[in-house]
Order: structure tokens, then sequence, then C-alpha cells
């Protein structure tokens, strides 16, 4: 069983430095939370996570910040930390089996991520937000949530450090005042002027974090500027083509696909147009995980299950598992269909044919449908 210890938190209602069970400490957790919220006011606590029969030694240590809006329980929050973090397979290992044990007797309302669209732009006005594509609207309300921390952060430090450097006061106002400038435009984003976005965007192209040059692509691609597309990724053509499929614009891929074709483009028209013997023609195609799940249904869809099962320890994929199954299920049905009509044919039974052939057309068509 877990414990979590609380060494710093501003409020009485969850005692500092004892030892509390998990599933209590994440159901006081939630209601601190929504409270915090309610208020609109932020507190930090810090915590380590430990095995009630060990000597102490923390298996977790981190700082909740009730208010935030950032996970709605201790659970959510450890979670989302820990899958944040890049780790090794051992490591990996060890983040699953802590997450099991967290889960350990966690109710299941504890259990639920929330999305929260607005929470890093509470103070703007959402009814006045254009009807933006969702992926454009979730990244946008990322970026502008993580300049929201740097601008607290950089705030921060200035107050540190006002009183001795004043040319760092200096630097740091100036920081500040380009990051405000850049929440406005984000903002002006939000509310339909994605054209200042855009210039913005092409003036700073060096210096695009990851997350905004993903923003500046897609807003290319809708107006169809596939060459400034190509020159902003380094004429990284599979990584355009997977970044297109992705938001499943097919038609918008096949259209860059003409001008600027890679392996990766051609993999996923030929599943759209299900073209399963020319996918899996295709050698050296940069596999995803969606990748990985077409081609365990091309190999299925052409009769390779063998290899299809192969396949899916990469994807891991349920739904896949279980066409795999009922399709291995009714091609065996369907084999026993042809041999049993033969011999009835052989007999000259037409009725019997007839009967078979009929509930043989039944397996086909749910075959089919696979």
């Amino acid at each position: 069983m877990l414990q979590v210890v609380f060494t710093q938190l501003n409020d009485n209602t969850i005692k500092k430095f004892e030892r509390m069970d998990f599933v209590d400490a994440v159901a006081q957790s939630a209601i601190l939370e929504q409270k915090y919220r309610e208020d609109k006011i932020k507190v930090n606590g810090d915590f380590y996570l430990i095995e009630k029969e060990s000597d102490g030694t923390a298996l977790y240590t981190g700082t909740f910040i009730f208010g935030s809006h950032y996970a709605p329980n201790l659970y959510i929050h450890i979670k989302k930390k820990l899958e944040e973090i890049k780790m090794n397979k051992q490591q990996q290992r060890d983040r699953i089996e802590l997450i099991a044990k967290m889960e350990d007797g966690l109710p299941d309302i504890y259990k639920k991520e929330e999305v929260i669209e607005n929470a890093h732009l509470l103070n703007l006005d959402v009814s006045r937000i254009s009807k933006l594509k969702k992926w454009q609207r979730r990244s946008i309300y990322s970026l502008t949530g993580l300049l929201g921390f740097a601008f607290v952060g950089t705030v921060f430090y200035m107050v540190m450090t006002i009183a001795q450097y004043d040319v760092a006061y200096n630097k740091e106002r100036q920081t500040v005042a380009a990051q405000e400038k850049t929440l406005k435009i984000y903002e002006q984003g939000l509310l339909g002027n994605k054209n200042e976005m855009l210039d913005y965007f092409n003036e700073n192209q060096k210096n695009l974090t990851d997350e905004e040059k993903k923003i500046y692509a897609g807003l290319l691609l809708e107006d169809k500027k596939f060459k400034e597309v190509v020159g902003l990724y380094n004429n990284d053509l599979g990584y355009i083509a997977t970044m297109i499929s992705k938001r499943g614009d097919i038609d918008t891929l096949k259209e860059f696909h003409k001008d600027f074709p890679s392996k990766e483009s051609s993999f996923d028209i030929f599943y759209a147009d299900k073209k399963y013997k020319e996918l899996l023609a295709l050698k050296d195609v940069d596999m995803t995980v969606k990748r990985s799940e077409m081609k365990t249904y091309a190999l299925m869809k052409t009769g390779k299950l063998e290899e299809a099962k192969a396949e899916l320890s990469n994807n891991n994929n349920d739904d896949l598992k279980g066409k795999l199954t009922e399709y291995e299920k009714l091609s065996k049905e369907i084999k026993e269909f042809n041999e049993a009509i033969k011999i009835a044919k052989d007999s000259k039974k037409d009725k019997e044919v007839k009967a078979l052939g009929k509930k043989k057309a039944e397996v086909e068509k749910k075959f089919n449908a696979l």
C-alpha cells in the first residue's frame, strides 16, 4: 500500500509530515483542488510518495499546485507528470508498476482525467472564440498555458533579483513584454484573426518551438501552401505526410503527395484507398503506431494472419486483436461451408446446397465487413 507525506502546504486541512494512505490523500486533494479553483487561488503542496511498509524512501517527489487546473487530484497529477518524462525501458516498467500500485484500491471516479481547454485563458471572453479546428484550439491553449507559466516564473525571478541586479531586471522586463505580446497574438488567433498569427510565425520561423511549428504548418496546409511547409521542416516529406495523416485529412494528403511524394504518404493513401497489397509492398516506411495498425489490418485483409499477429505486437490494438480472432473464426467457417457444399453437390442434394450457400453468404457478409 502506498502512502503520501506532505512536507509543505499552507492549508490546515492536511497535516504536514504525517503519513496518509494514498486513497485518502487523493480524495482530499480532489476536494482542495476544487476549493482553490473556485476561490481562484493557487497553493503549493510539496509531497512525496512512499510504501507503507518501508524505510521511508521516496518513490516519487513532487509539488501539487492546488487551484492550477493541472490535475483534478493527486493521482492524475503524478500520472501526468510521469508520462511527461522521457524514460528508458527499465524506467518505463517502473512507471507502469508505480501507476498500477496507485490504482490498486483507488475508486474509478478519481482515475478519470479531465479536459479543460481554456484553463490558461480563463480571462478570455470564451463566447467570442471562433470555430477553429479542435487541434488548433488545443495547440494554442497549450502554448498560452506554457507561456503563462513562463511569465509567472519570469516575474518571480524579477522579484528575486531586482534589488541586486538592475541589468537583469531590465532584461527580464523586456522578456515579460515580449511574452505579453505573444499571448495577445495567441488570443487573437483564438478569436479568429489567424493572419496576425501567420505573420508572427513567419517572422520568427527560426525560433519557433515544436508546438508553434505544428500550428504554423497546420495553418499553411489549410491554405495549401505546401512549399512553405516543406521549407519549414527542411524537406522532411515523410514527417509532413505523417502530420497530415494524423489529422485524418486524406484529401490534403493526396494533394500534397502530387507535388511532394514520399513512401509515408504513399502508405497512408494506399490504406485509405484499400489497396492493401500495394501498401504491403512498400519498404523502409517510417512506422508509427498508427501505421503499424494499418499494416496489421492490411495483412489480415490479404489473409496473412500469422504476419498480422506478429505485427499486432507492435501496436497492441485491442480492436484489431478482436478482428483478427473473428477473421480467423469466419475463415474457418467459410472453408467448412465450401467443403460441405462440395459434398452436397457430389451427392446431388440441391436443396442442401442451396441452404448451405445461403448460410455461407451470411458468413461471407460478416467476413467482408471486418
